[in-house]
């Protein structure tokens, strides 16, 4: 068995009821996992443990929505390794793509399982023990990328698999409250 949890920022009300929409049809019962804002990145994040990402070379993106977002995925594993309960996260812009199985779910058979292309953190089933792991790695490490990239570059160190087909894709329906042009 496991839990979802939706990541998504408490005043996104529309996108809230779309994935509350989207669970519902597919018999999925959630809890939101309120997201951090740029406002709630410390001193100690902007200048010093996200010091070496990559991002900061690219002055259009919206440095901060990244790092908030990163920060976010960091408190999701601290969350699912502490509370010791495998979880499925999902973004709140969500559209299903086709039909998955979310019942026989082989926590066993990895660490991470992307539900979505290689690179992408917005929706994946969690093992809680390799969250835990991940998590240690991630506050040891210094990252160098966005989070969903970073998950990329972890392949060789945890068993992050990614499936065959998408099950879902992100909705061209809403504009990010946190990066309006995006990252």
């Amino acid at each position: 068995m496991y839990r979802v949890l939706v990541l998504s920022l408490e005043k996104d009300l529309e996108r809230r009821r779309h994935i509350t929409k989207v669970c519902n049809d597919l018999n999925l019962n959630f809890e939101f996992f309120d997201a951090k804002t740029p406002d709630d990145l410390t001193d100690y994040y902007k200048k010093e443990y996200f010091s070496n990402i990559d991002i900061f070379n690219y002055p259009k993106l919206n440095h901060d929505a990244i790092l908030a977002t990163f920060l976010s995925h960091l408190e999701l594993l601290a969350k699912i390794y502490f509370e010791k309960t495998h979880t499925l996260i999902l973004e709140d812009d969500l559209v299903p793509l086709k039909e998955f199985d979310f019942k026989n779910i082989d926590f066993n058979s990895f660490d991470i399982l992307q539900l979505m292309t290689e690179v992408s953190c917005c929706c994946q089933f969690v093992n809680w023990q390799s969250a835990g792991l991940i998590y240690n790695y991630l506050i040891k490490n210094k990252p160098f990328q966005a989070f969903d990239w970073e998950l990329h570059r972890l392949r060789d160190k945890f068993n992050i698999q990614t499936v065959s087909t998408p099950v879902f894709k992100q909705s061209e329906e809403f504009v990010s409250n946190l990066a309006p042009n995006g990252y």
